[in-house]
């Protein structure tokens, strides 16, 4: 985690409708809150994270289910004061995407559906990134420096 409270977006109506009660939900959310750390240590060990502040920062995810994830996602993007914040998706709920419209500057959607069912269903191979492979693609693009971030260096 990066740093002050996490985000936690609940999405009630799945809540209950899972049935789902607060001891449980806390739970779960304890677990998911321990796999995030994991994997930015895995992924990102004493890395620097990239400065966003006064750029345009794009959060890109794989398709849209119930919106929450990617909610989360912007709402901690948007706490780092990037200039411009940009959603960008293949797929999602027609519904998700006007929701989301209110949270980033710009959502880009290359397919909105009314009807949607899993995200999966839009992809020949939707198989899943292994930790292996998101290591070795961050190795190549390290985080660069923005200029504000070298001059306070000097």
């Amino acid at each position: 985690m990066d740093g002050g409270a996490p985000i936690i977006v609940r999405n009630e109506d799945v809540i209950r409708l899972a049935g789902i009660d607060e001891s449980e939900f806390k739970a779960i959310g304890d677990g998911e809150l321990a796999e995030i750390d994991r994997r930015r240590q895995r992924y990102l060990g004493s890395r620097q994270r990239a400065d966003i502040s006064g750029h345009t920062a794009i959060v890109i995810d794989d398709g849209i289910a119930t919106g929450a994830t990617t909610r989360a996602a912007l709402r901690a993007t948007r706490m780092r004061n990037p200039k411009r914040l940009v959603l960008a998706v293949p797929v999602a709920p027609t519904s998700a995407v006007a929701e989301l419209r209110s949270e980033a500057d710009d959502v880009i959607c290359l397919e909105d559906h009314e009807f949607f069912g899993a995200i999966g269903a839009y992809y020949a191979d939707f198989n899943q990134v292994s930790d292996d492979e998101v290591i070795e693609v961050l190795k190549r693009f390290p985080a660069r420096k923005s200029a504000k971030t070298k001059k306070s260096a000097a």
